[in-house]
C-alpha cells in the first residue's frame, strides 16, 4: 500500500519557499501506556495554533515529513504533528492484525490510537483545540478510523485513497483473500501462516456484508457525523466502493466525496484519461474553512462529485466528464444482460430447457492478473487479450453497441454455477472491448463457492448441483460508447490478485494433489445466469 511520492505530495503539499524545519519529538502515551513516537512543528510567533495530524504507517522522520511542515503548513500557520503507528519506527507497541480489521465487538487500534494523539494534541498551550487530520492510503485509513471514535477535538479530515475497514474492502472479497492486500498487511506485522489453503476469513463472517454491518453500527447516531470530510477516491483503487459507502453510512452534511478514473497509483496500460483536477480541492483550502472559518467556497460543491468515463481513443466520444450527485447510487434502471450459450449477452432471458458453458480451472495453472483495482504494478484498463490463448476462461459479450450506454452504479453479477469439487472460487470480470479490439478492464471480483448460502453459512457443493452465486463487482461510472462491447469473462483463478484456491474444502497444506475443477456456468431458462448493470437514460 505504499503510497508514491508524488501522490503523498499532492495530498500534503502546497507551494512555498520556506526550509525544512527540524522537529521536537514527544512520546505519546496511549490509554493502554503505549508510547508513540510523535514529531511537532511549530510556526513562528506566538501561538496557540490550529494543528493538523498526520498517522503513519512510512516513517514520521522520512524527508518528506520536514518539507511538508515548512512549506505547505507551519508558514500558514498550523502546527503540524506526524507520528508513527504503534509497532513502528520509533513508537513502542506491536502492531496486530486487529490494528486493522477488528472484529466486530472490538474496537481497531487505529481508532484508540487515533483518538488519544488527537486528544493529547488539543490541550498543549502551542494548539487552540482545532486539529484537522490528513491522509492517503494507510495514513487515510487511520484518519477515517480516528473519525470513527468521534474525538471531540477533531474537525475536519481530509483523506485520499482510504477507507474506514480495510478488512471488509481489502483483505478478502467475497470470502477470497487478496494476495497484495496480505503482503501489505504481512508488511505491518500482520503475517497470516501461508499454509493450509483456502484460508478463511479472520473477522467475523457478517462483516463481509455490503455495506458492511458494523460500519453503520461504529458511525450511528454520533460516530463522527459532525466532523467534515473530504474524501477522493478512484474507480480503479483497491477501496473504490468505500468512499460513496461511508460517505452514505455518515449522512453527514458537512462532508464531500471526489471520485477520479485513476487508481492507488498512477494506472498501468494503454488508455489514458483526460486530466481530472477540480478546483478548490485541496487539503489546504479545506482545513482553511473548517480549522479557520476561511470562506473560500469549499462547501459551494454538491455532495459527490465524480468522473464519468467514456472511450479514450475516439476523440469527441461521450463522457470523461464530471458529473455530481446528492446520494449514492445515483437513479438507475438495473438492466440483465443474459449469458448465452452462444457466448453472447443478450437483454432478453434464454428460454433454452438446459443450457450451460464449462471452464476448467487448475490450481498448478491459475490465469495471471491483468489490471484491475491493484496495488504496485499492473493496475488500472488494462488489456485482456493478454489471456485470449488460455481455455480457462469463458468469454460472453454484446454485439456492437448501436448507442451509448451510460452505465454509473453498483454492477452484480449472478451465475448458477454447477462444479464437480466440493469447493472453488468464481471470478467474474466486466470488460469494455474497443471497436480497435482492446478489451479494457473495467471491474472484476471473486467469491468462494462454499458462501452460495451466506457467509455465515459455508457448506460444501454437491457434484452436478446448481447454485446461485452472487457478486458484487462494485461502482463504476461509464459510457459504453457505440461501437463498442460490452463483456463478461468468467473463471476460477485471478493470480496474485486472488488467492489460488486447491479446489477442496477442507484446508490442505499443498496443490500437489488438488484436482482439476470443472465448473459449468448455467445459461438456460431456469437458471439464467446474468450480469446487472445500472443503466442511466
Amino acid at each position: 500500500m505504499n503510497i508514491h511520492r508524488a501522490l503523498a505530495i499532492a495530498i500534503l503539499l502546497a507551494p512555498g519557499l520556506a526550509c525544512a524545519q527540524t522537529p521536537t519529538t514527544v512520546m505519546v502515551p496511549m490509554r493502554d501506556g503505549v508510547r508513540l513516537a510523535t514529531d511537532i512543528y511549530l510556526p513562528e510567533g506566538k501561538g496557540p495554533w490550529p494543528a493538523v495530524l498526520v498517522r503513519s504507517y512510512h516513517n514520521k522522520s522520512k524527508k518528506l515529513a520536514p518539507d511538508v511542515a515548512s512549506e505547505s503548513w507551519t508558514p500558514k500557520g498550523y502546527v503540524y504533528v506526524v507520528q508513527d503507528w504503534r509497532g513502528h519506527f520509533a513508537s513502542e507497541g506491536k502492531f496486530t492484525i486487529r490494528t486493522l480489521t477488528g472484529t466486530g465487538n472490538a474496537v481497531p487500534q487505529n481508532a484508540e490510537d487515533g483518538y488519544d494523539t488527537i486528544e493529547w494534541v488539543a490541550h498543549q498551550s502551542w494548539c487552540n483545540g482545532k486539529i484537522g487530520m490528513l491522509g492517503g492510503s494507510g495514513e487515510g485509513i487511520a484518519t477515517k478510523q480516528a473519525i470513527l471514535m468521534n474525538p471531540p477535538h477533531l474537525v475536519a479530515a481530509f483523506t485520499n485513497f482510504a477507507t474506514m475497514f480495510p478488512a471488509d474492502y481489502e483483505l478478502y472479497h467475497g470470502g477470497v483473500l487478496v494476495g497484495q492486500s496480505e503482503s501489505w498487511f504481512a508488511g505491518q506485522g500482520a503475517r497470516l501462516a501461508a499454509w493450509p489453503k483456502p484460508r478463511m476469513p479472520m473477522v467475523d463472517f457478517h462483516l463481509l456484508a455490503w455495506p458492511p454491518a458494523h460500519q453503520v453500527e461504529h458511525d450511528s447516531p454520533s460516530g463522527g457525523k459532525r466532523i467534515a470530510l473530504l474524501d477522493n477516491g478512484g474507480w480503479y483503487d483497491i477501496f473504490n466502493p468505500s468512499s460513496v459507502d461511508d460517505f452514505m453510512a455518515r449522512q453527514s452534511p458537512s462532508s464531500r466525496v471526489v471520485i477520479g478514473a485513476r487508481g492507488h497509483a498512477p494506472m498501468t496500460g494503454s488508455l489514458t484519461y483526460p486530466p481530472q483536477s477540480l478546483p478548490g480541492d485541496s487539503p489546504q483550502a479545506w482545513m482553511d474553512h473548517w480549522l479557520k472559518g476561511v470562506e473560500n467556497g469549499v462547501m459551494d460543491t454538491p455532495p459527490i462529485r465524480y468522473f464519468l468515463m467514456g472511450d479514450t481513443l475516439r476523440k469527441g466520444a461521450p463522457g470523461n466528464v464530471w458529473k455530481q450527485a446528492d446520494t449514492w447510487p445515483v437513479a438507475n434502471t438495473p438492466t440483465s444482460y443474459y449469458l448465452s450459450d452462444d457466448g453472447s449477452l443478450q437483454l432478453t432471458a434464454p428460454a433454452a430447457g438446459t443450457a450451460s458453458r464449462s471452464y476448467p480451472y487448475d490450481p498448478r495453472n491459475p490465469a495471471p492478473m491483468v489490471g484491475g483495482n491493484n496495488m504496485g504494478e499492473n493496475k488500472g484498463p488494462m488489456d485482456q487479450r493478454k489471456l485470449d490463448s488460455r481455455d480457462d476462461i469463458l468469454r460472453f459479450q454484446t454485439a456492437p453497441l448501436s448507442g451509448p450506454v451510460t452505465v454509473t452504479g453498483k454492477v452484480m453479477v449472478e451465475l448458477y454455477v454447477s462444479a464437480d469439487v466440493p469447493d472453488t472460487t468464481v471470478m467474474a470480470k466486466l470488460i469494455d472491448i474497443y471497436p480497435n479490439g482492446y478489451q479494457a478492464l473495467v471491474l472484476d471480483n471473486a467469491i468462494m463457492a462454499r458462501y452460495h448460502d451466506g457467509f455465515d453459512k459455508p457448506a460444501p457443493l454437491e457434484k452436478g448441483k446448481v447454485y446461485k452465486l452472487r457478486l458484487y463487482l462494485w461502482n463504476t461510472a461509464l459510457i459504453f460508447d457505440r461501437g463498442h462491447r460490452i463483456a463478461l469473462h468468467v473463471t476460477g483463478s485471478n493470480a496474485p490478485r486472488y488467492e489460488v484456491h486447491p479446489n477442496s474444502f477442507e484446508p490442505v497444506s499443498s496443490y500437489d494433489a488438488a484436482p482439476v475443477a470443472h465448473v459449468a456456468v448455467q445459461t438456460s431458462q431456469q437458471y439464467a445466469s446474468r450480469l446487472i448493470l445500472p443503466v442511466l437514460p
